[in-house]
């Protein structure tokens, strides 16, 4: 109901619109200006002095612009209907907002590159930044020690395993040794050097000391190196996705322990991990410093039957907008909103500090909160969050407030800073001058009312730049726009045309005094195909009195004359236009290039022939090429014609009869072949030599008068069983095409008689299977009825046959 509700006050409001602008119409007086005029121009034609009042004018400035409107004002019928109007339109609008507001819903911001990286992994996204870390394989679970590199702060145990190599110099030494439950190594020569307990690095210090009384350190490379580490077990509790205890190599800091368990659940904090060691807790552990701060190095290790706690959530506030990565946050005692933003990566250009929404709970309600960040950070507070709270960051308006714009006729048109004092002078200083073709008796200043309406106030540009007191040197505010017009827009352009036999046809602008000889010079000149004295001009004869007075327009045609030379005569070269003058330049009508068509192949002189006459035809040009050669293949002879698919060319008939109607007339482009004689047939389709079970293509030696199924039989083996025997055809060189007679289930094949012929036999198109219909019961078979039947075929076919073998022979 309220999306109708909102619907029909839209339209209530287009009416209150439209009935204003009838009103507006109806009731204001005023008489028209001189070009250029206000006319067309929003709010141009409702100019009074109180609403110049309203916009900051001065009097001496209302004075002047009432000035250039002649004295004409507004009634106040229509200043009434415009101003109730805006305020109805107002209302309207803000109640529009509310019903709006009513039904939108706006989605929270959620980080969208986490939710791609935990659905990769299939795992859901975490509820908390910070939860992601352990899902989505930033962080990985280390079995063996090849695969990391131990640090310093490793405390070495029973069950590892140490790599002394000693290089370098004359002495080389490489041996590992285990320690054992004794936390010990035992090495030859040196003897027991206890190890259990320490560190890494101190380790190493101490085997570099132990090992130097045996062997000579100084000169070569001492390296000490963890080559296997012990297995551990480890319980991990608490608020995490897959609790329990754990067998893992001991090289695993507690981060990495922490992946083995899927991490904290939704619910598990990431700010607070405890690691408990015979029942004290020894490190708290903190995501947000190991993510925010690269050089902090987690070296926290593991010990046999440590217990890794992840308590519940804490404090969570949640942060969106324009923050480069908005998110919920878990905070901790002491932390705030300068460190929420900190750890949502900071805030972006374009974040709105000054007015920043807080919504939050409080006595069992929702409640907005704004507050002023740029305020808070100058008097040092770091405004307290609570659980819950969803603080939004608004985008600064794109709107600029402090522009003024020059447009139209002026060096370097734009927008501009708007300073105090500034004035239209000052304006066109900055834009460097107007440039040569701007319209200097009138432009106009567009300010915006209280309404937001432009208002279009004309001044005296030429003034404003001779006394930089005047009145109409207006000051600016800001939105101001300052039009300037150029001359050209109150320039009238006319245009003559010329067509036919010219280099370059069109429509070419007028000038005064333009003749005849110049437009001919625009247009490049006349082509040699221009017909002698034949020039006509088309022409409006009162073109004014059809312009000022109405009359309708007249056309008359003049002729120009033309020397045999394509110049114009001395009359024309003044012969002047006017303004829609349509010139046309005749064509000779017998006048053609030379059209050419080609011969190749086995005639005397083959290659390139121009038509001489408009009749010529195929025998007319053999004989012009010498005739044919003794190697020429009549029967085989084709002809390409352009725009023309297949033409079908009979040679030896039109050479024969040059009379006949195989001798066709030539055209421009047409291409005639004359092969040389072949004693070759090609069998093509669906034959089973030499490709069984496919098609494939066979040459055969020609034999006069055989018939295709004689080809088929004897140099193809035989049809194939997917032939569709009665389509086959031949097509001779020339491209005639014989096709198969075909009566009843009796085929009449046709015969070769021209070498070089192609026959083809086509395949059975795929039957579509149909469902099984209803069986319906034989009839009984009538011998009478097949006797009387088979007697009339046998008879048909004995006619046929006779015909064809007859036509056949001829």
């Amino acid at each position: 109901m309220k999306k109708i509700s909102s619907l029909s006050l839209v339209f209530w409001i287009l009416s209150l619109v439209f009935n204003a602008n009838a009103q507006t119409s109806g009731t204001t007086t005023g008489t028209a200006l001189p070009s250029p005029s206000t006319a067309g121009m929003p709010g141009a034609g409702s100019i009074s002095e109180s609403t110049l009042q309203s916009m900051g004018f001065s009097q001496e400035e209302i004075d002047a612009v009432m000035s250039q409107l002649g004295g004409t004002t507004e009634t106040s019928t229509t200043t009434n209907a415009i101003e109730q109007t805006s305020t109805d339109l107002l209302q309207a609008q803000q109640a529009a907002a509310q019903l709006q507001d009513t039904n939108t819903v706006v989605p929270s911001n959620q980080n969208i590159a986490e939710q791609v990286a935990a659905l990769e992994n299939n795992q859901p996204a975490g509820a908390v930044f910070g939860q992601d870390f352990f899902r989505n394989g930033n962080i990985t679970l280390y079995e063996r020690v090849p695969n990391a590199r131990v640090s310093d702060g490793y405390i070495i145990g029973s069950g590892d395993q140490i790599g002394v190599s000693i290089y370098g110099d004359v002495s080389s030494y490489n041996q590992n040794f285990t320690v054992n439950d004794d936390g010990y190594i035992d090495v030859y020569g040196i003897g027991r050097i206890y190890v259990m307990g320490l560190t890494y690095d101190a380790t190493k210090k101490l085997l570099r000391q132990r090992f130097s009384t045996y062997i000579n350190v100084a000169k070569g490379n001492f390296d000490v190196s963890l080559t296997y580490s012990k297995s551990i077990k480890v319980n991990i509790v608490g608020e995490v996705n897959s609790p329990g205890s754990y067998n893992i190599a001991s090289i695993n800091t507690a981060f990495n322990a922490l992946v083995a368990a899927g991490g904290p659940n939704d619910i598990g904090s990431v700010r607070n991990i405890q690691i408990k060691r015979n029942n004290k807790v020894i490190k708290t552990l903190d995501v947000y410093q190991f993510l925010m701060n690269p050089g902090i190095a987690d070296d926290t290790y593991l010990q046999n039957n440590d217990y890794i706690i992840v308590s519940p959530v804490g404090r969570v506030v949640s942060i969106q907008g324009e923050v480069n990565r908005p998110h919920r946050y878990e905070l901790i005692a002491g932390e705030n909103l300068n460190e929420l933003i900190y750890y949502a990566g900071g805030l972006k250009s374009t974040a709105y500090k000054r007015n920043v929404t807080i919504k939050r709970y409080i006595n069992n309600e929702n409640v907005v909160l704004d507050i002023s960040l740029d305020n808070l950070l100058k008097a040092g507070i770091n405004f307290q969050v609570q659980d819950g709270d969803i603080i939004t960051f608004a985008k600064i308006p794109e709107v600029v407030e402090n522009v003024i714009t020059i447009q139209g006729s002026v060096r370097f048109p734009g927008t501009y800073q708007l300073s105090e004092g500034i004035r239209v002078s000052d304006v066109i200083e900055k834009a460097k001058g107007l440039t040569y073709e701007a319209y200097t008796e009138r432009a106009y200043l567009i300010r915006k009312n209280d309404k937001l309406n432009d208002v279009y106030i004309p001044f005296d540009l030429q003034e404003v730049i001779q006394n930089p007191n005047s009145p109409f040197n207006f000051q600016l505010t800001k939105f101001d726009i300052i039009d300037i017009f150029s001359k050209q827009k109150f320039r009238e352009t006319f245009s003559v045309q010329i067509q036919g036999a010219v280099k370059i046809p069109g429509a070419f602008a007028y000038y005064e005094k333009m003749t005849l000889k110049d437009l001919l010079y625009y247009s490049g000149g006349l082509k040699v195909e221009a017909a002698n004295t034949k020039i006509e001009i088309s022409r409006i004869i009162n073109i004014a009195d059809a312009i000022i007075v109405g009359e309708p327009t007249r056309v008359i045609v003049e002729t120009i004359a033309i020397d045999k030379n394509l110049e114009v005569s001395d009359g024309a070269d003044n012969f002047q236009l006017q303004p829609y003058d349509i010139v046309f330049v005749r064509t000779t009508p017998e006048f053609e290039l030379q059209k050419n068509i080609t011969i190749q192949g086995e005639v005397l002189y083959p290659g390139t022939y121009t038509i001489l006459t408009k009749t010529e035809t195929i025998a007319d040009v053999i004989e012009r090429a010498g005739g044919l050669t003794q190697y020429a293949y009549r029967d085989g002879a084709t002809i390409s014609r352009s725009n023309v698919t297949n033409t079908l060319l009979f040679l030896d008939k039109a050479l024969k009869n040059p009379e006949s109607k195989y001798n066709y007339v030539l055209r421009e482009g047409d291409i005639i072949i004359v092969p040389k004689q072949g004693d070759l047939v090609s069998l093509k389709g669906a034959i089973e030599y030499p490709f069984v079970g496919e098609t494939g293509v066979v040459m055969a030696p020609f034999e006069k008068g055989k018939s295709a199924r004689y080809y088929v039989k004897h140099y193809g083996k035989n049809f194939h069983d997917n032939a569709e025997r009665r389509d086959t055809y031949i097509v001779q060189p020339n491209g005639y095409i014989k096709r198969t007679h075909n009566i009843l289930f009796i085929h009449f094949y046709p015969r070769v008689k021209v070498k070089g012929s192609e026959i083809v036999v086509p395949e059975k198109p795929v039957e579509k299977v149909e469902p099984p219909g209803p069986v319906t019961p034989d009839e009984p078979f009538d011998w009478n009825i097949f006797a009387t039947t088979f007697s009339a075929s046998v008879l048909s076919f004995a006619t046929i046959f006779i015909l064809i073998q007859n036509g056949n022979r001829r």
